[in-house]
């Protein structure tokens, strides 16, 4: 079963610590760069511990008359499994003329640019579309697709921003300047992969495990909207092809995104957060797969620690300058703790002496022989 609560429990002392050093938000690329950004808003997932956090399992049809294919599609929370690797998306053989498919996302519909990051295995079933994006509507969506029938001849990731001019015909973008199609230098379906994407204003970069694969400058989106995650067919030759031979998925280990928030809440609470824009508080986001765990909460985020699966150790996080005294101080302040505590247990030399400190501590205290007999005594 899915837990949709944040894991913070385990990782509140960091948290804390970590609190005092991202709170002015998380940047990509060096301050020299012209493509410099610092995003405020975060939602990290570890979908390896079986949780949602901020995205939500889909429930929808769309009729074969509308599919722009020979079959329906039918989103269906069942079709959206955790598992011990990730999150699985499936894509189920027809049901009539509907092909069951599989689709999350973010609770959050307030993200106005940002770094989306994501890490995932594709299917090598021939037959279907998993699709990695960020949607505002039609013509304002942000796409990173992965066509199982094109891994016969190596890797391949297809590169689309939707437009007016994709829209203009009929939602072919393959002629627009918002299209490309990038080899791999690895099978999607092999291992997992990080893929990525910075939206900033004027450019859209696109990323495979850290690797630059392409700029999009022509008709950038401007406005926020919502991340989504799916998998599916309809059976179009020209696109995903299928449906599949037999059952099949793509799992998803992490989702890490980092974002700026067009809702005026958010912007007061950053402001109250970061009064002063201090650069010595922004946390640089790290290149491929290192979650920063970031403090600053925000609505339908889902706050996990830095790990990349079973067997695997978390990573350290960068901590800027002024960070790394917070964390001597509180590691100070734990070992001195310890070592009271077992002094304090080393000093213990009778059973009735420490029944006496329960008691204090607000338990009952069983009365010794010597009790007695005072109490007979008197």
């Amino acid at each position: 079963m899915f837990s949709f609560l944040p894991i913070v429990t385990s990782f509140a002392l960091f948290y804390t610590l970590t609190a005092a050093t991202c709170q002015c938000g998380f940047s990509v690329n060096s301050t020299d760069s012209p493509s410099y950004q610092v995003f405020t808003e975060f939602v990290e997932t570890d979908f390896t511990q079986a949780i949602l956090g901020g995205w939500i399992p889909q429930n929808y049809t769309v009729p074969k008359p509308i599919a722009r294919g020979p079959y329906g599609k039918i989103a269906s929370p069942k079709n959206v499994v955790p598992s011990k690797q990730g999150l699985q998306l499936w894509v189920k053989r027809p049901s009539g003329d509907t092909i069951p498919m599989a689709e999350v996302s973010t609770q959050r519909t307030d993200m106005l640019y940002g770094s989306f990051r994501i890490k995932a295995k594709m299917t090598g079933i021939n037959g279907t579309c998993g699709a990695l994006f960020w949607f505002r509507n039609n013509t304002q969506e942000i796409d990173m697709e992965f066509l199982s029938k094109q891994y016969e001849s190596g890797g391949t990731v297809n590169l689309v921003n939707q437009s007016p001019e994709s829209e203009a015909a009929g939602f072919n973008a393959a002629y627009t300047p918002g299209y490309d199609v990038q080899k791999l230098p690895f099978r999607p379906d092999g291992d997992f992969h990080e893929y990525r994407f910075d939206w900033i204003p004027g450019s859209i970069s696109y990323y495979a495990d850290g690797v630059l694969l392409k700029v999009f400058t022509h008709d950038i989106p401007n406005s926020p909207g919502h991340m989504v995650m799916n998998h599916w067919s309809n059976g179009d030759i020209g696109w995903s092809a299928g449906p599949p031979v037999q059952d099949t998925a793509i799992t998803i280990q992490y989702t890490h995104l980092y974002f700026n928030s067009s809702e005026p809440r958010e912007l007061t609470r950053f402001k109250t957060a970061c009064p002063d824009n201090d650069v010595a508080k922004v946390c640089t986001i790290q290149d491929s797969n290192v979650a920063l765990m970031p403090p600053v909460s925000t609505t339908g985020n889902s706050f996990v620690a830095p790990w990349d699966g079973p067997g695997s150790k978390p990573p350290v996080p960068e901590v800027p300058k002024n960070g790394s005294k917070n964390y001597l101080i509180a590691g100070v302040s734990i070992a001195v703790a310890i070592i009271l505590f077992v002094l304090l247990m080393l000093t213990v030399k009778h059973w009735d002496d420490w029944r006496l400190k329960l008691r204090i501590c607000g338990f009952r205290r069983v009365p010794s022989p010597t009790d007695k007999h005072a109490l007979q005594g008197a």
